[in-house]
């Protein structure tokens, strides 16, 4: 499956990746600019995500965010952003035939807000309600105090939203100076996949001028803490069960090792931990365990919901079954299944453009090079497993985890 990409070095020092796949009829453009929650000061946390929310407000071309989402939305299409650690991410899904008015808006959005006090007010509202969200939800808590528990220090402890006291601190002037520091076309990149007439695209981004950047030095290690067990008392009728172990960045050689080591514990429904846990035992609806690689470091975090009263039998069902994983038993049979899990769902994932865009796109930005898709399926199959766990089964020992539940309060 030979990618026909194309990464262009702008004059005006944007990075645009060009993935043409004329018969969509649709096109996605992605703009990641290069500053996420993880470059934020602590007084400052909370800021890039503000800001993401802020610039929907209005812009220069379209001073309400009906007017904004009218843009897109008029065609029938999508609009929308996020806030990661690394980026802060700006996406429109749009026909083929709208693929200008798509980059229109989302030049407006990065370049030409309107950062408006009232606004931003308003905007600290929803942010503040947001965070409440998540802390009222006994399965969010339960997310969130994982990684505060697991990460005792760095930029993976902290949301990514900030905390209330943080954004309620926020001004417009810091808003307006941090969006005049990151917010350059060197700190840019724009992904379009799908189908789109390239002489145009390139010819408007070329008309904006150059920007300079300069990256940020900081310190962006992380520290975690374990072995680690803590217990949250909420009012709910579920318990809430979470176990975490902190891992390696995305440069590791082991990392195709980790992803096969995580589909086999719980990955679908044939995973270790589905089998045991739903299957066998009764004990959840759902179980499963999701892999994270940043660029410092990583992680492998397991979520189930039980009843109250089966916490500490699903902990130790779940935990034998890491042990188990980590001490070799598995069937050549398992591995085969697990490597033809994550190639189908690579391939899956890439029919279409919108998802097409985010993994070249982050990709990108997170391994500075523009991902081979048939590289990365020989990566899987080349994966000796058996071979090659010793060197990771230390980081699934058990004085290498870290414990959260959520429970009913007595």
């Amino acid at each position: 499956m030979k990618n026909k990409l194309e990464l262009l070095k702008l004059h005006n020092g944007i990075t645009l990746i060009l993935d043409p796949q004329p018969w969509y009829t649709s096109v996605s453009v992605v703009a990641y600019v290069g500053i996420g929650a993880k470059h934020e000061e602590d007084s400052l946390a909370g800021i890039s995500h503000l800001l993401e929310h802020l610039v929907f407000k209005g812009t220069t071309s379209f001073p309400t965010s009906r007017e904004v989402s009218d843009q897109i939305e008029s065609v029938g299409g999508r609009l929308d952003a996020f806030t990661a650690y690394d980026y802060s991410g700006y996406f429109a899904k749009v026909p083929r035939s709208q693929v200008e008015i798509a980059l229109k808006v989302l030049l407006e959005l990065i370049y030409q807000p309107l950062l408006r006090n009232d606004d931003m007010l308003r905007e600290k509202e929803i942010i503040f309600d947001e965070l409440r969200l998540r802390r009222d939800s006994p399965e969010d808590l339960s997310d969130l105090i994982l990684v505060e528990t697991l990460w005792s220090n760095g930029y993976l402890s902290r949301d990514l939203g900030g905390t209330p006291e943080s954004v309620a601190s926020l001004t417009l002037q810091e808003l307006s100076d941090f969006h005049q520091r990151y917010y350059r076309t060197s700190n840019l990149t724009i992904v379009i996949s799908g189908s789109f007439p390239k002489k145009k695209v390139t010819g408007i981004l070329e008309k904006l001028p150059f920007q300079d950047f300069s990256p940020m030095k900081k310190d962006f290690s992380c520290e975690f803490s374990v072995p680690s067990r803590k217990t949250i008392q909420k009012e709910t009728s579920e318990a809430y069960l979470r176990i975490g172990y902190p891992l390696f960045g995305r440069d590791s050689s082991l990392r195709y090792t980790a992803s096969i080591f995580n589909v086999l514990l719980g990955g679908g429904g044939g995973s270790r931990l589905f089998e045991e846990i739903r299957e066998k035992y009764s004990l959840a609806y759902d179980v499963q365990s999701s892999l994270a690689l940043f660029k410092e470091a990583g992680e492998l975090l397991i979520s189930l919901n039980t009843h109250p009263d089966k916490v500490e039998q699903a902990l130790e069902i779940t935990l034998k079954e890491v042990d188990n994983l980590r001490e070799g038993r598995v069937t050549t049979g398992e591995i085969r299944r697990s490597k033809e899990y994550l190639k189908g769902s690579l391939l899956i994932s890439l029919e279409d453009s919108l998802r097409r865009a985010f993994f070249w796109g982050e990709g990108y930005l997170l391994d500075s090079k523009i991902k081979d898709v048939d590289e990365t399926i020989k990566r899987i199959e080349e994966v000796d497993f058996l071979n090659e766990l010793p060197q990771l089964s230390p980081y699934f020992t058990p004085d290498k985890n870290c414990i959260v539940s959520v429970v009913p309060k007595l």
